[in-house]
């Protein structure tokens, strides 16, 4: 049973017991206004020692506090016949209300979608993390399999243990870089913009591509090029506006592969101008190659 919760019930110990005493009798578990739960764990205070008590039973007026002593930190003492105790909302209670809440919203984010078509895996275990730092998956430090949340750019991410996945995102199937590649002239292939996934069969996938590109000439174009070995699959072109300026380049395609393994990456090179082109990426502006399953 969930933990339970109720405004400002009280009562007093009807016979004296010692600090490592695992059960309590009170004077009524349904005195105060409201009363106090008359069954499941609650959290009580000696407003006398400040002790801090988890209740995990209730029998008519007697409580069990088995494994509840010293709560929260505080220190177990012994309870007097006539001590006050009172409902107390503690730092684990709340941890546990929110937790229980990440649970459920991480079951409703993961009913659309998290773990479509099998792939990748999820765990209630995780934690909603909400908004969190830079574009694209986060650092793996600390994550925990089932952890949820957004990034600035409002993509979702969950992890899946080891790596952060979007929805229906294929394992391995994302790659980003954040050091910038320059002097692009002819077509050449983006460092660490390959990816290798196992697509399923009868399934249609998403490859796209997002990213900052330039051209040291203004009018030049800059062109992307998403490619399985050296079949373009497709081709995006940024025209510069102004040299030495950065502008979003983004390319998708959406393909029925065959089921097995595909090698997909993303090449740039200058299409028309005199200048050289560029990739700009940084730590907080990344590039990335993403595969996603769309569906049957």
């Amino acid at each position: 049973m969930p933990e339970q919760f109720t405004n400002g019930a009280t009562t007093t110990v009807a016979s004296g017991i010692t600090s490592g005493a695992t059960s309590v009798t009170v004077t009524g578990p349904t005195s105060g206004s409201p009363p106090f739960p008359a069954s499941g764990t609650f959290r009580i205070r000696n407003t006398r020692t400040g002790e801090l008590v988890k209740v995990v039973g209730v029998s008519g007026t007697t409580w069990d506090l088995t494994g509840g002593r010293g709560d929260g930190g505080s220190t177990a003492a012994a309870m007097n016949a006539g001590d006050t105790l009172e409902q107390d909302l503690t730092a684990e209670a709340l941890a546990i209300a929110f937790a229980r809440a990440d649970t459920a919203n991480a079951q409703v984010i993961q009913a659309q979608g998290f773990s479509a078509s099998g792939v990748g895996s999820f765990s209630s275990g995780g934690r909603y993390l909400g908004m969190m730092p830079g574009a694209g998956p986060p650092s793996t430090a600390g994550a925990v399999a089932g952890d949820f949340g957004f990034d600035t750019n409002g993509s979702q991410w969950f992890f899946n243990g080891t790596v952060w996945l979007r929805p229906g995102m294929l394992p391995n199937g994302y790659a980003q870089v954040t050091a910038s590649q320059t002097g692009i002239t002819t077509e050449a292939d983006l460092t660490g913009l390959t990816i290798t996934v196992t697509v399923p069969a009868n399934q249609r996938i998403r490859l796209g591509f997002r990213g900052m590109t330039y051209s040291t000439v203004a009018n030049d174009d800059v062109q992307i090029n998403l490619k399985e070995g050296g079949t373009v699959l497709q081709q995006a072109v940024m025209v510069a506006d102004t040299a030495n300026t950065q502008q979003p380049t983004h390319a998708d395609v959406v393909l029925v592969p065959s089921a097995g393994a595909h090698t997909y990456k993303a090449s740039l090179q200058r299409a028309v101008g005199t200048g050289n082109v560029a990739l700009f990426a940084t730590a907080t502006a990344p590039a990335y190659l993403l595969a996603e399953i769309l569906g049957p």
